[in-house]
């Protein structure tokens, strides 16, 4: 089963040939399915179990209109679920999803808040792709997935469905691309959603791929320590799922493992901020480009105007470290109490973020000393 678009629309927004190396320059509205001859859901067809998996991926750009019933169905579907997403109608969207795995709808909207914050409003909904998902329901195909062809992706399919549609929308907002992935299953005569994935495609404009290239002219540098930051971006954008994988995050990982190991990371950081504990280090994505995320080990609870003072001390210690060759605009600082927290997250003291660009504010509004300049 494959949707073809009906016609084709061309993206005004000059954002979009930043990422003309991630995306088609066209957003492509109204699809339909092809012939029922020989489709996976082709109403005609009887259901068997396939005797192997696979996942069949398929191009966009021939027109073809059918008018079988169960393609017009999908078709309307797909239509739906982009005008919801656009317009964050919750109703709509919990209508077509299965109901064994339908969210709350204070779960939906906070999806779709991050997706319309994160890509900055308007945000336009297209689909890009889409793939034939037919599962043995086999261990094998369970536990390591089904390949397809596109952009490396994996699909762990949902137990209990031989046959399911896979869907790839392009989220276009004012700022960044996103990406949302859907698993179509049957239902009764139609279909509904059994799965839901979203992530930031760009940042500051730029793909994983960008991001990865970044880290390697570092490391071409011996900056081992920026490299690893830089490579976080990549995994970041092209984070993974229960039921959805990117050859390029496990590429990533395997990456971040050569460059360096956990305890010779914290190692390197903790050289960095001496006389500091730190249990974690991590990259925060940020205007402007990335922030240093750290956690810190405490002796015991501090007050709200320690940790103020604490953090923008490490900020200034973070921009004095000739390493970071400025590319680090940003510090998270968060905080757990030895002996009363667990060492692998944040504590109750929460954590705080310090931007460059709302230092002097920040000390105004808390009524603390700036820190030393550079």
């Amino acid at each position: 089963m494959l949707f073809i678009p009906t016609s084709f629309v061309q993206a005004s927004k000059a954002s979009i040939l930043n990422h003309k190396r991630y995306f088609h320059l066209t957003s492509m509205f109204g699809f339909l399915l092809l012939s029922h001859e020989g489709l996976l859901y082709a109403t005609s067809q009887a259901e068997t179990k396939p005797t192997h998996s696979f996942c069949q991926s398929h191009n966009l750009a021939t027109l073809i209109e059918s008018k079988d019933e169960t393609n017009i169905k999908i078709h309307s579907i797909t239509q739906n679920l982009a005008h919801a997403i656009e317009t964050q109608n919750l109703e709509t969207m919990l209508s077509i999803w299965h109901p064994r795995i339908r969210p709350t709808k204070f779960r939906l909207q906070k999806l779709l808040t991050t997706l319309h914050y994160g890509l900055g409003k308007p945000v336009d909904v297209t689909s890009l792709r889409i793939w034939e998902i037919s599962s043995d329901n086999s261990k094998e195909s369970l536990a390591e997935g089904i390949p397809c062809s596109y952009d490396g992706v994996t699909y762990y399919p949902l137990y209990g469905y031989t046959k399911q549609i896979g869907l790839l929308f392009q989220a276009m907002g004012n700022n960044e691309l996103g990406r949302i992935t859907v698993i179509l299953v049957p239902k009764g005569s139609s279909f509904q959603i059994g799965f839901m994935h979203f992530s930031r495609w760009t940042h500051q404009g730029n793909g994983p791929e960008w991001w990865l290239q970044e880290a390697r002219k570092a490391e071409q540098q011996n900056n081992l320590l920026l490299a690893y930051l830089m490579n976080t971006a990549t995994t970041k954008l092209t984070r993974t799922s229960p039921h959805l994988s990117y050859q390029s995050h496990l590429q990533a990982n395997t990456y971040a493992a050569s460059l360096l190991a956990p305890k010779e990371l914290l190692h390197q950081i903790q050289e960095s901020f001496k006389g500091e504990t730190i249990m974690h280090v991590d990259s925060i994505l940020v205007s402007k480009g990335l922030g240093l995320s750290l956690r810190f080990q405490i002796l015991k609870e501090w007050s709200s105007s320690q940790v103020r003072r604490h953090c923008l001390d490490n900020y200034n210690r973070m921009q004095e470290l000739t390493w970071t060759q400025g590319q680090l605009h940003a510090i998270k600082c968060s905080y757990t109490i030895a002996g009363e927290e667990p060492e692998d997250r944040e504590g109750r003291l929460g954590s705080l973020i310090i931007h460059q660009d709302q230092v002097e504010e920040l000390i105004k509004d808390w009524g603390v000393s700036p820190p030393l300049k550079n």
